[in-house]
Order: structure tokens, then C-alpha cells, then sequence
């Protein structure tokens, strides 16, 4: 993911780069290496090279996307951004990295892309509420009150529908749910739920119009695991429940010219439906742990892989063309859909850029980017390159819309892409107050909890790294250079000190009796101390200063013990050995890879 948050700003530069660079090189020093370079012109050259007098501003209309009636000529075109699989994501989500997602962010990229494109259609997908799917989660009251949480959220960006499924149901009955959605006026497509459960709350399926054509939206509940889910989720045959909504799609609304399905279902029940002869033109199914993401064809059947965690929604281009309904592979066609869809995200960032050098009224910043001596203007800061860059955006946009338009299709054409919630789009305040409020009380009903409740056992007590360096020096002073000694730092850069889902990674004994709860209360167990591996040792640090007295021993570490927090969501690159070489006590070279292999499992087991 962290990939294509690079992609997108080595886009953006590359256009504003291509329209600073543009002009007659013979104005400029007749220095070869000069007329190569692929650096801004200096100031004076700049507005020479767009042929805009000094100090000129560029027409709108030069730089404004059309609006419909303006737009080149083109097939009808669906343009779909879905999120699935948020897993109960309320904040951005990316430990370590730079972290996207977050439910104040993503109002504000749905917003934007509304502007933007005011057609395009925006779904809410299955696994949004909880994180239970992981088997990680034991749900509890503030699960539950999360998941209302995320429902008024997700309301709150007004989508077309959301899809529930079997992990939204565990933290959200059926029923609770459906009155929930009617009251937040909040769209729910369950196609396979039994046919009259919840009825006028639940929708069979959703059509979408392109155009002249129809696009049919599923939504296909996976058979619960969970014995008390599939007692309060009446689901039935979903190969059946979908053949039914398409029937009864065609006899209100005719023709459909596509059918796309949201499902959480897994890999061998997805086999068993498809075997089953499941009706659908596009599959949106949960990741799978080791599996490419890459979009998969299955004859004239596309399945796509959602995002997990919140941190990007899935964009989906589809460009109609003939008679017959479905889609099939047509690769040497769609480069020109990606070229639309690369251009509008161009422009998406860049007027974002742009809004903000408007608010602020800044002056464009200079900068010496080469050893010339030459100042320049950077681009990203400068209105005019901003302008300039949106400009050259809409005219490849156009080019690509045009060259879409004069293909000779086979089928309908489509695409698939990733819209990533990028860490620099502002926060809607409101969202981010709420998300606030929710962590703050989660917090202190923990803290009043953990008071109402017993005291640790004397064997069960936090005693904190002072206590520890006393027997321990120099394995504290490695620990103080080591990664973990700075878990607390990374919370307070990205303001989650208050997050308890957070904190039980980046502070020692949070939520247990005697551990961390709030800073305001107990500064003394920050960051990932040795505790935090080695469980509590008060009563081990007492021992050691009475004479005679064995202290007790430690809990054993394994590879599971990291794996508490090292999991696949927040640290995907984790390699056991390699990352217990950053943290391991003094040990004697000759004995560090037997050190290693006792607490690493095999390769490939987590």
C-alpha cells in the first residue's frame, strides 16, 4: 500500500514537471545539460515557457474539468468506489509507515470525489463494523458501541448502500441493524437474507443507472462460522437468492447490463457458488493472507480482492459497449480507462493543493533544487505551476475519454484501481470530533473499570523498567536503543494516546490490572517495556532483594509473543529473526542464532 502512495505523488509531480519544463529551449542558457534537465525553469523563465505573461493567471476554463454536457463524446461509463473489509478501522490504520485511511479522512476524499466527479457511484462494502472476522476480537460493549459508531459515520458520507456481512452482524444484530440504517437513512443490501426477515429494511439488491444501461449491485451473506450469528442472521442459498434479485431486477427495471457482487464470503465457499452457477459479472471478495491481489478471471467472470483495514477504496471503471451483458479480459484496450483514471487522480490531489494555496494566499516558496545557484519555484506551492499541471491533466484526460470512444470493444470494458486515503487529505472535524469522544469515553470506563475492580495478584504486578535496571542494566540500556523504547513517540506524533486499540501495542499492561491506562494517571509504563514481553515482575524484582530467595522466572517468549502485536494488519513485513536481531538482549555472537531458533517458529508459521 505504501507503494502507491508514492506512485500518486511521482504522478502529480510528473505532470506539473511536464507542463514547468515545457517551452523553447532556445530561450533558456545554451548549456546541453541545462536543456536536459528535468528541473523547473528558473523564475523568469517560467512564465515565458507557457506563454503567459508575468504575473498572468490562466483562464478556468483552460484548467476546469467540463461539466456532463461539456464532456467529450464517450460510451456510458460507470465509474464505482467501493470500500470492504474496514475491519472496525475508525482511525488511519499503517503501523509502522505513514498511516491512511480513518473514517475523518475518508468523508473527506468521498466528498471530494463527489466534486469531482458527480456521477461516479460510492458503495460501502461487508466487514466494515468489526474486526472479529480475524478471530482476534472476543466482542464486547465497546465493540458493539464502536460498530453504531461507524454506522453513523459511514451514514454520514451518504453512499448509494452498504453491504453487511456475517462480522457486522456479530457486533450488530440484524434487526438492531436494520432499525439503525432506517433511522440514519443509511441504504442496506442483504440479497440472501431469508426473504420477509426485516422486511422494508433490507434490500434485495440495488440498480444503478449508466446512462441507458443498468448495473445490478448484490449483496451475498457468507454462511456464519459462529453458531449464535447464524441463529439471528436467516440467511438462504445465495446461487438461488441472486438468480431470484436478477429476476426481479428485469421485471421492474428490464434489461441489466451487469451484475456486481459484494460478498465476505471465503475462498471454498465462493468455489462451492460458483460451481453452484452464481449469476455475477464481478466478484468484490475479502484478501486472502499470502494470495495475489491482482484481479482474477474465471472465464467471463472477474473476481477482485477488496483493501483491508479502511486504508483505500477500490475504484472500478467500466465502459459499456454492445448488447450482451458481462465483461471478459480485453488487455490491449485498457490503457486508455487506466490513463482517465490516473489523470482524474492527478487532479484530484493537485486542486487540492491548489484550494489550500487560495485559503492561505502564501507566496510561492523558492528553493535552490540543483548546484546552479538558480532559485525556482516549487511547483507543488506555486498556484500557477498548480494550474498549469491541472491543465495538461485535463487535456490527457480528454485525449484518453477520446481514444475510449474509438475502440472497437468486444464487450464492456472494464478496469479496476485503488484510490488510497492519503494521509495529507484534511480531516473532516466533526468525524475526527466524534472518533474523539468515542476513544476518550472507552478510556476512562476502562480506567474506572480497572478501579472498581480487585487488585492484581502480588504474582501479577507491574513494577516498570526502574525497577528493572537495578539487576538489569545492560540489558535496559539496549532497550532504551531499540525500537520499542519509542513506541509512546510514535503514538504522540499521530495523536493516538488515547486510542485504546493503540495502546495495548505501545504501552505495558494496558487494561490489565496494575498496567497502563492513561497518562495522566501513570506515566511509569510507557512504551513496550520489558514487562510487556516478560509479564508482570514486581513480584520477581522483590524476590531478588531477599537474600536466599530464587526469584521467579519470567514468562517464556516465543515467536506468538510478538505476534500479539506483530500481526498481519499492523506489521506485514514481520520476519521473526530479523526483527528479534533489533531487540534481543546481550547475547554472545557465537549463541545469537541459537537464541533465535528458540524463539522463532519454523519459516512461513506465525
Amino acid at each position: 500500500m505504501f507503494c502507491l502512495l508514492s506512485i500518486r505523488r511521482v504522478l502529480l509531480v510528473s505532470a506539473l514537471l511536464l507542463v514547468a519544463c515545457a517551452g523553447d529551449p532556445s530561450e533558456g542558457p545554451s548549456d546541453a545539460a541545462r536543456q536536459d534537465s528535468v528541473l523547473p525553469p528558473p523564475l523568469g523563465e517560467l512564465s515565458r515557457s507557457s506563454g503567459e505573461s508575468p504575473g498572468a493567471t490562466i483562464d478556468a476554463a483552460n484548467w476546469r474539468l467540463p461539466d456532463k454536457a461539456s464532456e467529450p463524446e464517450h460510451p456510458p461509463w460507470l465509474r464505482l468506489f467501493f470500500s470492504q473489509d474496514n475491519r472496525g478501522e475508525l482511525d488511519p490504520c499503517g503501523c509502522p509507515g505513514s498511516p491512511s485511511g480513518g473514517m475523518a479522512r475518508r468523508a473527506t476524499l468521498v466528498r471530494n470525489l463527489r466534486r469531482l466527479l458527480p456521477d461516479a457511484l460510492v458503495v460501502e462494502g461487508p466487514t466494515c463494523l468489526s474486526r472479529a472476522v480475524l478471530g482476534t476480537e472476543v466482542v464486547r460493549g465497546e465493540h458493539r458501541s464502536r460498530a453504531r459508531l461507524l454506522l453513523e459515520l459511514l451514514a454520514a458520507t451518504k453512499p448509494a448502500a452498504f453491504f453487511p456481512g456475517n462480522a457486522d452482524f456479530e457486533v450488530v444484530e440484524p434487526l438492531e441493524m436494520a432499525r439503525l440504517g432506517k433511522a440514519l437513512q443509511l441504504p442496506m443490501v442483504a440479497t440472501n437474507l431469508r426473504p420477509g426477515f426485516a422486511e422494508g429494511f433490507y434490500r434485495p439488491y440495488l440498480v444503478a443507472p449508466v446512462e441507458g444501461r443498468r448495473v445490478l449491485l448484490l449483496g451475498l451473506v457468507a454462511s456464519a462460522d459462529n453458531e449464535g450469528v447464524r441463529s439471528t442472521v436467516p440467511a438462504v442459498d445465495a446461487v438461488k437468492a441472486a438468480a431470484s434479485a436478477l429476476l426481479a431486477a428485469q421485471q421492474e427495471h428490464g434489461r441489466i447490463d451487469l451484475i456486481i457482487a459484494f460478498t465476505d464470503a471465503g475462498v471454498r465457499e465462493l468455489a462451492e457458488w460458483r460451481s453452484g452457477g452464481l449469476d455475477a459479472d464481478i466478484l468484490i471478495t475479502p484478501p486472502v493472507s499470502g494470495e495475489s491481489d491482482d484481479p482474477k478471471w474465471r472465464g467471463k467472470q472477474l473476481t477482485i480482492k477488496s483493501e483491508p483495514l479502511g486504508r483505500a477504496f477500490g475504484r472500478l471503471d467500466v465502459v459499456f459497449a454492445g448488447e450482451e451483458r458481462g465483461v471478459q479480459a480485453q488487455p490491449s484496450l485498457e490503457w486508455a480507462l487506466r490513463q482517465v483514471a490516473s489523470m482524474e487522480q492527478v487532479y484530484l490531489d493537485t486542486e487540492l493543493l491548489l484550494a489550500a494555496l487560495e485559503q492561505d494566499d502564501a507566496e510561492p516558496v523558492q528553493q535552490k533544487p540543483g548546484l546552479d545557484g538558480l532559485l525556482r519555484k516549487d511547483p507543488r506551492k506555486d498556484p500557477e505551476a498548480l494550474r498549469r499541471g491541472l491543465a495538461e491533466a485535463k487535456g490527457s484526460r480528454a485525449g484518453a475519454m477520446a481514444a475510449v470512444a474509438a475502440m472497437e470493444m468486444t464487450s464492456h470494458l472494464v478496469v479496476q484501481g485503488l484510490v488510497l486515503i492519503d494521509p495529507a487529505l484534511e480531516e473532516d472535524q466533526r468525524i475526527k470530533a466524534r472518533v474523539a469522544d468515542f476513544h476518550g469515553a472507552n478510556l476512562a470506563k476502562i480506567s474506572a473499570d480497572l478501579r472498581a475492580g480487585d487488585p492484581a495478584p502480588v504474582g501479577e504486578q507491574y513494577a516498570g523498567q526502574d525497577l528493572c535496571i537495578a539487576c538489569h542494566a545492560e540489558e535496559v540500556a539496549q532497550w532504551a536503543r531499540g525500537p520499542h523504547a519509542r513506541a509512546w513517540l510514535h503514538l504522540t506524533r499521530r495523536g493516538e494516546t488515547r486510542n485504546a486499540a493503540c495502546l495495548a501495542c505501545h504501552t505495558t499492561g494496558f487494561g490489565r490490572p496494575g498496567g497502563f491506562v492513561d497518562v495522566a494517571e501513570n506515566d511509569t509504563l510507557l512504551n513496550v517495556q520489558c514487562e510487556s514481553c516478560h509479564g508482570p515482575m514486581r513480584l520477581h524484582a522483590q524476590q531478588a532483594d531477599q537474600l536466599g530467595v530464587r526469584p521467579s522466572s519470567g514468562l517464556q517468549i516465543s515467536e506468538k509473543t510478538c505476534a500479539r502485536c506483530h500481526d498481519e494488519e499492523n506489521s506485514p513485513n514481520f520476519d521473526c529473526a530479523s526483527y528479534l536481531r533489533a531487540v534481543r538482549h546481550a547475547v554472545p555472537p557465537d549463541e545469537v542464532d541459537a537464541s533465535l531458533s528458540r524463539v522463532c517458529a519454523p519459516t512461513g508459521v506465525r
